[in-house]
């Protein structure tokens, strides 16, 4: 009768199977240790059902059984769910300003935008705009601290907080920046064209401030909750 009673792989297996991974070329570090924990528990089954088997031969069985894209649909399933998270994070932030107080700062930028703008040409307006973008950021470059930026290639959870940044940057920047920037006479031209540009400095500058200094304090919270047995320092 086969011995079906839980096994427990050791500390040098686990790392052999984290080496596993490596030559399966998965070079974020966070889903090495997902798909480390699927292994894991498949080879421990497999041990456990046949006690003869060595570990080596139980991962190759085991290793076996898994489809050919494995891998591959798993880092993307976990792309597109990080993904998702992380515009339901940002969405839910930036739909905050529509409460009472950030109302009251966000019209607040706006009067003064829409009062100060008539007073600019085409020159210093873009100059304004990237002086609050650059500002904001502290020059250390976009979208946030380099040393999120460096953490990009091997962390998927900063990857995809870097993407989503960046995709909701077009709309902020992008868009906004682009029309005015193709139709600047004619909106200066206009009491709703000044509107639409006052709004435009107020959700780039908003965006900026949040990207700058909301943003990665969310990320920060993230990993120290969810990531913590990877050590990862973003302070």
């Amino acid at each position: 009768m086969k011995n079906k009673s839980k096994v427990q792989l050791t500390d040098k297996q686990v790392k052999e199977l984290f080496d596993y991974t490596d030559r399966m070329h998965i070079k974020y570090k966070d889903v090495q240790y997902e798909i480390v924990d699927h292994i894991a528990s498949g080879v421990e089954d497999t041990l456990a059902a046949n006690n003869k088997l060595t570990f080596n031969k139980a991962l190759y069985n085991y290793a076996g059984t898994l489809p050919m894209r494995f891998f591959n649909d798993l880092i993307e399933e976990k792309e597109k769910a990080l993904t998702q998270f992380w515009n339901r994070k940002f969405g839910k932030y930036l739909l905050g300003f529509l409460n009472i107080p950030r109302i009251i700062a966000s019209g607040l930028l706006y009067f003064i935008s829409y009062n100060l703008i008539p007073f600019l040409n085409f020159g210093v307006f873009t100059t304004l705009v990237l002086f609050i973008i650059f500002t904001l950021i502290e020059f250390v470059g976009f979208p946030g601290d380099k040393l999120i930026a460096d953490l990009d290639t091997d962390y998927l959870v900063i990857k995809t907080y870097n993407k989503t940044i960046l995709s909701l940057a077009f709309g902020f920047f992008g868009m906004n920046f682009y029309l005015i920037v193709l139709e600047f006479d004619l909106l200066m031209s206009q009491s709703w064209g000044l509107a639409v540009i006052a709004f435009a400095v107020t959700s780039i500058t908003l965006f900026s401030y949040s990207v700058r200094y909301v943003f990665p304090k969310m990320l920060k919270a993230e990993i120290e909750t969810k990531y913590a047995h990877h050590n990862i320092n973003l302070a």
